[in-house]
């Protein structure tokens, strides 16, 4: 009998200590399934610190990711299960891009640069660390900002054989490098990176690839802080996120703005699709920051609140947008078409209704397509009509409606129709 007990309290404690490690595990990465999540987002993993940078493979197979706790990471793009993780850095890794044939990662300090075989995962080289690395489009070359001992200078080795080829130094951090889609330049974005010295020019740079030969500024002044560059697939425009202006758009072909979208928009990243029709970057400061999606300078579709994303990828077959942050990665179901979720004039943006549950104070969003008479009605779960909050017409964008729920707790309806086109958001009050 008392062997018995025994065997039980073993067993117990057995139980116990592995769900234990169970709940740790959650605590320090969670992966919440579809089924949990709202339609924009396909998964979500969490973490206790910040990823800086995602990419998808270029076959779609793999989504990579490198962060604060200095581990690469590799995850399947169908399921999101992790599939391998590559050795962990002494620092967090800043950066990474990928070819057909090999993955780099970055982190500054003595090589700090690691390429591996895509295929094999065997580690093939380390260069000197890095704060930005990017292959050339036909995968001969790969280029890294110096990173000793600020980030500056550009290094390009070849592939074959990872010889340095060229190198130039820069006063100025590399906050980006990019070769555009045909091979025939690199553009680099840098400052200072302290704004205490008198010098605080930040600039856009062009210059021919693999040679290094300086052609000229696509914008330089004070407090110019271009974070990311991405050309798009089919070569025609050079996209830049930045930190306190409009996002801009040039044209490849003379090197002409062709437009500014986003006013103010805090953007660390921006990204073309595949098909080159849209432009995907975050919007916002602070709390009130998006991941947005916009083709030929209007605003499409609009993701929920989100930390501040530090770099966004594409999936080859346009399926998913993954987006870095503070707190993990997020990726989204794809919203190119407006138009998909509701057919007609009214596209509901996510979240619709926040805070949701609220306490009798709600704000509803949707984004009106084009101009259109519209109709705001606030339904009880009995389909009675408890408040219209607005009957008339409205101008194409974003709309915001506020609900002062004088009702008792429950579920309740917004309703938001004009012409066929009605859209329903379910509204929880809790007191």
């Amino acid at each position: 009998m008392k062997r018995n007990q025994k065997t039980r309290r073993a067993n117990t404690l057995f139980t116990l200590a592995a769900l234990l490690v169970v709940l740790m595990s959650n605590v320090f990465m969670a992966r919440s399934q579809t089924n949990e999540l709202p339609d924009t987002v396909w998964t979500k993993f969490t973490y206790p610190y910040a990823i800086n940078a995602v990419k998808f493979t270029p076959d779609g197979r793999y989504l990579a990711s490198g962060g604060d706790d200095g581990v690469p990471r590799l995850w399947d793009a169908e399921t999101g299960e992790l599939v391998f993780e590559f050795p962990s850095f002494a620092t967090g890794i800043k950066d990474l891009d990928i070819s057909n044939d090999f993955i780099a990662f970055t982190t500054p300090g003595a090589n700090g640069t690691r390429v591996y075989n895509l295929e094999s995962k065997d580690l093939l080289v380390s260069l000197i660390g890095s704060l930005t690395v990017t292959f050339s489009n036909d995968g001969k070359y790969l280029v890294t900002s110096k990173g000793i001992p600020t980030g500056s200078g550009i290094s390009i080795y070849e592939t074959t054989n990872w010889k340095l080829i060229k190198s130039i130094n820069t006063q100025k951090i590399s906050n980006d490098l990019k070769v555009s889609i045909d091979n025939k330049y690199l553009v680099r974005s840098g400052n200072w990176g302290d704004i205490s010295t008198e010098d605080k020019e930040g600039s856009i740079e062009i210059f021919t690839f693999p040679d290094l030969q300086y052609i000229g500024y696509l914008a330089k002044k004070d407090y110019l802080d271009c974070n990311n560059l991405n050309f798009s697939q089919e070569n025609l425009h050079l996209a830049g996120a930045f930190s306190s202006e409009p996002n801009k758009i040039w044209n490849t072909s003379d090197w002409s703005l062709k437009s500014e979208i986003g006013n103010g928009t805090d953007s660390r990243a921006i990204e073309f699709s595949p098909d080159s029709k849209y432009v995907v970057f975050q919007k916002g400061y602070f709390g009130n920051r998006h991941v947005q999606i916009w083709e030929n300078n209007i605003l499409n579709y609009e993701y929920p609140k989100s930390s501040l994303v530090s770099s966004i990828s594409i999936s080859p077959d346009m399926r998913y947008i993954a987006v870095s942050n503070a707190s993990g990665i997020i990726v989204y179901n794809a919203k190119w078409n407006p138009t998909s979720v509701a057919e007609g004039s009214i596209q509901i943006l996510e979240p619709e209704i926040f805070p949701n549950p609220n306490d009798g104070k709600a704000i509803i969003r949707f984004n009106l397509i084009k101009n259109a008479d519209v109709s705001v009605d606030i339904y009880d779960i009995n389909s009675r009509l408890i408040s219209n909050l607005y009957k008339g017409e409205l101008n194409q964008g974003i709309q915001s409606f506020e609900w002062l729920a004088k009702v008792p707790n429950g579920i309740y309806f917004a309703k938001i129709s004009s012409g066929k086109s009605v859209s329903s958001i379910k509204i929880i009050v809790e007191r």
